[in-house]
C-alpha cells in the first residue's frame, strides 16, 4: 500500500485528520442547528395559523357595505372559535363553513346567540322564494348562532338555513388588511 506524503504546508498525520474531522463536525452541527430553527419556525407558523389568526381573501356582495364585492384580504382570528365556550358576541363578523356547500367558507355578522329570540318577517321574500306562514319568532338553540349578511337583499344566511351550529364556525374577522386597512370590533349599537 503506497503512502503519500502530506500536502505542502500542512502538518500532516493525525493532527491534520483530527482538524479536518472537527471542521466537518462543526459544519454538520451548524446545518443541524439550521434545520432545527427551520422546524421551529414551521411549528410556530402552523400554531399561529391554526390557533391565533389566518390571512384569507373574501369576496361577494352579501357583506356590502362592510366589505366590497371585489376580493379583500382579511385576518381571521381563530382562537375565539376554539375556546369553550366560544368567545363570539352579537355584532361580530365570523367565518363559518357554508351549510349548503361544506367546501366553502362564508363571512356573516352574528345577530343572535343561544337563547335569543329572533323575529323573522314571514311576508318578506328571500332571494325570490316565499317564506312559509307562521315563521315569526325563532329561538336560537344551544351551541348555535343566528347570522345575516349586511346586504340582506343579497345574502344566503340564517333566514334561509336557520341557526348555524357553532361547530361550523371557523373564526372571527379581526381586521381588513387590503384595501383600506381597518380593525373590526363589535358592530352593534345597543339602544
Amino acid at each position: 500500500m503506497p503512502v503519500f506524503p502530506p500536502p505542502p504546508g500542512s502538518r500532516g498525520g493525525f493532527r491534520q485528520t483530527f482538524k479536518d474531522r472537527r471542521q466537518w463536525f462543526s459544519r454538520l452541527a451548524k446545518s443541524h442547528r439550521n434545520v432545527a430553527i427551520l422546524i421551529q419556525a414551521w411549528c410556530a407558523t402552523y400554531l399561529f395559523y391554526e390557533y391565533i389568526g389566518t390571512p384569507r381573501y373574501i369576496t361577494g356582495p352579501s357583506m356590502l357595505p362592510t366589505f366590497s364585492a371585489s376580493p379583500e384580504l382579511i385576518i381571521e382570528e381563530t382562537l375565539s372559535a376554539h375556546c369553550s365556550p366560544p368567545r363570539i358576541a352579537r355584532g361580530d363578523l365570523i367565518i363559518y363553513r357554508a351549510v349548503y356547500n361544506p367546501t366553502k367558507d362564508v363571512c356573516k355578522r352574528v345577530i343572535g346567540l343561544p337563547g335569543d329570540v329572533i323575529c323573522v318577517d314571514p311576508d318578506k321574500a328571500l332571494n325570490g322564494a316565499e317564506r312559509g306562514e307562521g315563521v315569526e319568532h325563532v329561538i336560537v338553540p344551544k351551541n348555535h348562532v343566528w347570522v345575516t349578511g349586511d346586504n340582506m337583499s343579497n345574502s344566503r344566511d340564517s333566514r334561509e338555513f336557520g341557526p348555524i351550529p357553532m361547530g361550523l364556525v371557523q373564526g372571527r374577522v379581526w381586521a381588513r388588511i387590503y384595501p383600506k386597512p381597518r380593525f373590526f370590533g363589535n358592530g352593534i349599537t345597543y339602544i
